[in-house]
């Protein structure tokens, strides 16, 4: 992207979430890559990541914004997310945005929900919020074991079972430095940095009022940098991080 841009989305890097914090470290860089291939090997289907393909996911986004704007709809607030990759995220490092949408003249809500990944934009417009799609399925809780094995804490046919999966070899590089870095986090209880979150964003906080218009031309903009998936400095929570800041800055 553009120096001008990249300038921005630095500014907007630390939203205090622990998963936010953590998701844009490049100390936890290991993590990621472990919970995202443990989740894309359970079936959550991530795209390939194709300059065409994302290009595709920037223009059905603009679509649907323009549509909003078409049919009548304002941005009145916005809200800032985070949720679990897989089943070894345990700070919920999956970072995005949901935006409230009024109508005027007739007062009707809909609910607009912005993920990034690594395939691009997602997009879910939905008349109520809680019937939007997770990023990926519910697994069983789970740890990392030796040898990068993820150790299942459930499992059919008995509470409590332990069930060994090997996790996938692409991943094995950085199994043993995330388990090390799980280990230090547990060490200061990271069961307890697993719901800080809740503290920090979610609620919905008002938008400026031409936040949709703006959105529209952040995206724009976006596009025409060329802006791509980037693990270190353009991953989820810096693209929703921007994306909020977008939509309350005055």
């Amino acid at each position: 992207g553009s120096s001008s841009s990249k300038g921005s989305i630095e500014q907007f890097r630390g939203t205090p979430t622990p998963g936010n914090v953590y998701g844009s470290s490049v100390m936890m860089q290991p993590i990621r890559m472990v919970s995202a291939s443990t989740s894309r090997s359970l079936g959550s289907g991530a795209r390939g990541t194709d300059w065409e393909d994302v290009v595709r996911t920037y223009n059905e986004l603009l679509g649907i914004l323009q549509e909003c704007i078409d049919a009548g709809y304002e941005a009145r607030a916005v809200k800032r997310c985070q949720e679990s990759l897989g089943c070894v995220d345990f700070v919920k490092l999956h970072g995005y945005v949901i935006l409230q949408l009024v109508k005027d003249n007739d007062g009707s809500t809909q609910f607009l929900r912005i993920d990034w990944e690594d395939g691009g934009w997602k997009a879910q417009l939905k008349e109520r919020e809680e019937d939007f799609v997770s990023f990926v399925p519910s697994y069983d809780p789970a740890v990392l074991g030796p040898g990068g094995a993820l150790l299942l804490l459930s499992a059919p046919g008995g509470v409590g079972r332990v069930v060994v999966e090997p996790a996938r070899a692409s991943a094995a590089a950085s199994v043993s430095y995330a388990s090390a870095v799980f280990v230090s986090l547990a060490s200061v209880g990271l069961a307890v940095f697993a719901e800080i979150h809740e503290s920090y964003f979610v609620d919905f906080q008002p938008t400026r009022a031409d936040a949709l218009h703006r959105l529209k031309l952040t995206i724009r903009q976006l596009k025409a940098d060329q802006q791509n998936y980037a693990l270190e400095d353009w991953n989820c929570n810096h693209a929703a991080n921007y994306l909020l800041m977008q939509a309350i800055q005055t």
